[in-house]
């Protein structure tokens, strides 16, 4: 009877201490920004979108996919990818002005972050 009661307080335990694990979510190593950048081309001014990835920790950028991949050509970036960065580095690419940016995923070495607006 000692044994079974030993073997049961020895098993609730064991339960018990299983979910007290790290529920923590990751911590994303990049802060994502979206703005309109204001780009000419000779003396006409156009409005184009512009992201502005900031490393909050050492990351390698491999990717930056806007609106699920539909139809957003990359006017310019950089550096180009992929791009290695150090606390504060940053990466920017800018569109073109028909690209309406509802969603943005960043594909790192340390896996897949997004922001939706």
């Amino acid at each position: 009877m000692k044994k079974l009661i030993l073997s049961l307080l020895f098993l609730i335990i064991t339960i018990g201490l299983n979910g007290c694990g790290d529920d923590k979510p990751k911590k994303s190593p990049i802060k994502i920004q979206t703005k309109i950048h204001t780009t000419y081309w000779g003396s006409m001014a156009f409005k184009v979108p512009q992201i502005t990835i900031t490393a909050v920790d050492d990351v390698t950028i491999k990717d930056v996919i806007v609106n699920n991949g539909n139809g957003c050509p990359v006017s310019r970036s950089r550096p180009t990818l992929p791009a290695t960065l150090k606390y504060g580095d940053r990466v920017i690419r800018i569109y073109t002005a028909k690209c309406n940016v509802m969603k943005v995923e960043v594909v790192t070495n340390k896996g897949n972050w997004s922001v939706e607006y």
